[in-house]
């Protein structure tokens, strides 16, 4: 019954089927404030199953809101469960991927760049000021013009963007 306790106190969700395994039944004093989601099932697929591993959002620093995950066809919820957050991983139907303008899923694919490019460096005083393509799917080329001359920097994009050199931004996708 303590157990009970604990996890309702702890805003967790037991999904149980039959009765507790005895290691968690004997176990119960070590779960106390820890605040974590728990799934019990006597189901044997749930046991093979293993967790992803993606980086999710940190619920507590951006609060309640869509975030998109590190595959483009996913996304996280954060959620508030009385004065705990958790967020839940959720994946769009086939042939739709995430949309952070839409703030959900909508048609389309993961958009595939090839991984290099055969591009040479833009001659910032031949081009001007600007943003131009790599060789590498996730890098671009800045032109920024200082006082009298030209300064060329190669820039990245975050991890899981590519160059699109259509919208000149990175964009999420994947190198081919």
């Amino acid at each position: 019954m303590k157990l009970q306790k604990v996890l309702l106190f702890a805003a967790t969700i037991v999904v149980a089927v039959g009765a507790l395994p005895s290691s968690i039944e004997s176990e119960d004093e070590s779960l106390e404030g820890l605040g974590v989601i728990m799934e019990i099932s006597d189901d044997s697929e749930n046991r093979k199953a293993k967790p992803k591993r993606i980086r999710q959002p940190n619920c507590y620093q951006v609060k309640e809101g869509v975030f998109p995950a590190q595959n483009c066809d996913q996304y996280y919820i954060c959620i508030k469960q009385f004065w705990w957050f958790t967020a839940e991983l959720h994946t769009c139907p086939a042939g739709q991927k995430y949309s952070d303008i839409a703030n959900g899923c909508v048609t389309g694919s993961c958009r595939k760049v090839p991984k290099t490019r055969n591009v040479l460096p833009p001659t910032c005083e031949e081009t001007g000021p600007g943003v131009f393509v790599a060789p590498n799917c996730n890098q671009y080329y800045e032109c920024v013009k200082i006082w009298w001359w030209y300064s060329l920097n190669l820039r990245s994009c975050s991890p899981s963007k590519v160059y699109d050199p259509h919208e000149q931004l990175c964009v999420r996708g994947k190198c081919q």
